[in-house]
């Protein structure tokens, strides 16, 4: 994902925009629920608020699905049995002035049916969840359930996001005033306070914000003391809070134990006590780097920092392999290589080793950014019922993989240079059902990333081809 720091610059720097009173909202009035967004054609928005005028000591409910009459005589009793308490939604509840509301902390499932109910109303409302996914950013920062200060929070989704101006919104309940962005060039929207929240305990974020939809999930306000400097080491330099270990068109930061939300040259990551890879430096150059860091309680770093990178080096990883084939084994197993790098690789200076032994590459030179698979002798790609390379596809054939085939039930590869220097490595992971490969998330995954590999989407495999893996 790219943004751009420069939107967090004007957020927290303290732009500001005039904020409407908060009692112009509408109120239940004389009815006896109320539901914001307004339902269209009758069905409710996945993420909504209900308020409900009911005395102030009711307990009010949302169920998923519909309420026959005994389960509506048990809430009326506050004698809740296990198989309705399974089908309670998750909601942050409070009264105020004789009116009950309630903000689901989880988003409704588009066209399902929902039942509002409570012990002194009874049955209050069925509603329907609009049928058409409606999107909903996700919360990206802080993590969910990480206590975290009142003044910032970003959430993103896949699609674009067509406005740039602020807008006043509101925590729950409260209400605390938020300012709503759309952080320029991205598909991110993010909340600052413009005035210090004094509050501490769950809030909930705004219903909606610049036309969008937010994760209703709760916001845990806190106070705590900012993150300490991590101590580098060897030839690592500090890098904000952080240390980096300067590569050639990339680097690899070590971040600190506490989860921090990383603006990297415009690329933004979220890290807790993990490392970050940053790609598109320039080899064998001086380099400049947009930083911008903060952990849940405050702003570690905001600045450029300055390096010098290696000469082009060779990026050859272990990038899938397909070990289960539905076609006959061993023959119809292979191992994909790609070069991650900015410099071609002479293919027979590998070696790959398995718990069978070691396999000598043949002679080929991979250039930057290609595939190619290493397959035994008698691999056929096309015809058989797994997925086929595409038809340009380098297939490097060997004698054998491994010492009777590469094993199902999951075994550790390793891609060796000279002098037995280990260049990649790839995990042995449980056993994925037939037909479905073990792949890398991206050619830049570190190889003890152990979120870095998993099972390989549909159509299960994609030899020659970037992956998709299973989240």
């Amino acid at each position: 994902m790219r943004v751009r720091a420069l939107a967090v610059v004007c957020l927290l720097g303290g732009c500001r925009a005039p904020l409407p009173d908060p009692s112009n909202e509408p109120a239940a009035g004389g009815g006896a629920l109320v539901v914001e967004p307004p339902a269209e054609a009758g069905r409710i928005h996945p993420v909504s608020r209900f308020r409900i005028t009911a005395p102030p000591g009711d307990d009010v409910v949302l169920v998923r699905g519909v309420l026959g009459s005994y389960h509506l005589g048990k809430i009326r009793a506050r004698d809740l049995p296990k198989t309705l308490l399974e089908r309670l939604v998750p909601v942050r509840h409070w009264v105020a002035g004789g009116e009950h509301t309630l903000r689901p902390t989880v988003a409704l499932e588009p066209g399902e049916s929902y039942a509002l109910a409570s012990a002194e109303l009874g049955l209050v409302s069925e509603l329907v969840v609009r049928p058409d996914p409606t999107p909903v950013l996700e919360r990206l920062w802080p993590p969910t359930a990480v206590p975290a200060s009142a003044d910032y929070w970003l959430f993103c989704g896949d699609g674009a996001v067509d406005s740039s101006a602020f807008e006043a919104a509101w925590l729950e309940p409260g209400p605390h005033p938020v300012l709503a962005r759309v952080e320029p060039g991205t598909s991110c929207v993010s909340l600052g306070a413009p005035v210090p929240i004094a509050a501490t305990g769950s809030l909930v974020p705004p219903l909606g914000a610049l036309g969008t939809s937010l994760d209703p999930a709760e916001l845990v306000v806190a106070k705590g003391a900012a993150s300490a400097p991590i101590g580098c080491v060897g030839a690592e330099i500090p890098l904000g809070p952080g240390c980096a270990t300067v590569l050639d068109d990339r680097a690899v930061v070590r971040t600190p134990e506490a989860p921090t939300l990383w603006w990297l040259g415009g690329d933004l990551t979220v890290a807790s006590g993990g490392r970050v890879v940053v790609r598109g430096l320039s080899p064998a150059s001086v380099q400049s780097l947009s930083l911008w860091v903060r952990d849940p309680f405050a702003e570690l770093f905001r600045g450029e920092v300055t390096f010098a990178t290696a000469a082009p080096l060779p990026h050859v990883v272990l990038n899938e392999v397909f070990a289960n084939p539905n076609g006959p084994e061993p023959a119809a197993e292979w191992v994909e290589l790609t070069n991650d790098g900015s410099a071609p690789v002479d293919l027979a200076t590998l070696e790959l080793r398995d718990q069978g032994g070691a396999i000598e590459l043949p002679e080929f030179t991979l250039a930057p950014g290609a595939f190619v698979l290493v397959a035994r002798s008698d691999y056929a790609p096309a015809g058989g019922p797994d997925p086929t390379p595409p038809g340009d596809s380098v297939i490097l054939r060997v004698e054998s993989l491994g010492k009777n085939g590469l094993s199902n039930s999951g075994e550790a590869l390793e891609l060796v240079g000279a002098g037995g220097s280990v260049v990649s490595r790839f995990p042995a992971l449980p056993k994925p059902k037939p037909g479905v490969s073990v792949a890398r998330r991206a050619p830049w995954t570190l190889d003890d990333d152990p979120a870095g590999f998993g099972h390989h989407a549909s159509p299960g495999a994609s030899p020659g081809r970037a992956n998709v893996v299973v989240e």
